[in-house]
């Protein structure tokens, strides 16, 4: 009796969080619901992990009446994706998958939310992808000094997939680590996540990387529109997937030098000076790829 009451007051709970949040994303035009939904999933992935996965169907349930009450189309769409997420992962959690199998369902319910979201609702908030793509490039063809190609505009169309399954990738990391946080102050026993010391890009796939790299500048030269645009998706994963490795070199090294500061920093630089660091980033992850650089910084003494 006293586990049913406690099931029932900590689902009101839950909702009561996620009412708040709904009522603070109506007073901020729906703000919130943008730049914060890393945090939606939360209060239903810890309820679904603490009562099942049958009771924290029937709260997320009854939020998304909830969300029909307080918000549009879009936030019910916004909302409805993090439950899922919640959902998802409390079951994961519950029947002792792996962490891995937790960010991979995560990322996929966030990557299909995302090309909805871009590709279907867009016409219910006035966004059209073709024609703001192609007001940024004007904007950016005003900039002295910049040189963009004739086909620009087709190259961020195609690498926009791919962009967005790494922000659904990125929200599902995010999500996780908050989670891993969460869980362990509320004494929930999950599981360890991986070294990073472990996490190393192999030497098989650096060759493929680096044949990538290459292969993708000599597709681009010949001149075919056709050719021009796989040769952008080539480059473009396998600059993600060095640049990646490069990033937890990075990480490790603040470990080990009490910076932990440093990947937050070489973030910004790459947004802020992308032509000059990117070169500098890919350097650094195929040294990392294939040589010693990784003993070496795992050997320094803090």
């Amino acid at each position: 009796m006293k586990k049913q009451v406690r099931t029932i007051t900590e689902g009101s709970m839950m909702l009561a969080i996620i009412g708040l949040f709904l009522f603070l994303n109506l007073q901020f035009a729906g703000i919130l619901q943008t730049y914060f939904i890393i945090i939606i999933p939360l209060p239903i992935l810890i309820y679904t992990i603490r009562y099942g996965f049958k009771n924290g169907l029937i709260i997320s349930l009854a939020a998304v009446f909830l969300t029909i009450m307080l918000g549009n189309v879009i936030t019910l769409f916004y909302i409805g994706g993090g439950l899922l997420v919640g959902l998802a992962y409390g079951y994961g959690v519950n029947s002792g998958k792996s962490n891995d199998w937790l960010i991979l369902f995560a990322t996929i319910i966030n990557a299909v939310s995302l090309f909805i979201e871009t590709y279907v609702l867009a016409a219910f908030i006035g966004y059209d992808l073709v024609k703001d793509t192609e007001a940024l490039v004007e904007s950016l063809k005003t900039i002295d000094g910049l040189v963009l190609p004739d086909n620009f505009i087709k190259q961020v169309l195609i690498l926009t997939p791919i962009i967005l399954l790494l922000t659904g990738f990125i929200q599902a990391l995010l999500t996780h680590l908050l989670s891993v946080t969460l869980l362990k102050r509320l004494n929930i026993t999950v599981r360890k996540m991986k070294p990073l010391k472990q996490i190393q890009l192999p030497k098989w796939m650096g060759i493929i990387t680096l044949i990538g790299l290459f292969g993708s500048t000599l597709l681009y030269q010949t001149g075919d529109e056709n050719l021009q645009m796989i040769s952008t998706v080539i480059l473009f994963i396998s600059m993600l997937i060095i640049i990646g490795d490069a990033f937890v070199l990075i990480a490790i090294y603040g470990q080990r030098t009490n910076r932990k500061f440093l990947p937050t920093l070489a973030m910004i630089a790459l947004i802020l000076l992308p032509t000059f660091l990117i070169y500098g980033f890919i350097g650094l992850g195929l040294l990392d790829c294939f040589t010693d650089l990784r003993k070496r910084v795992e050997q320094i003494t803090k």
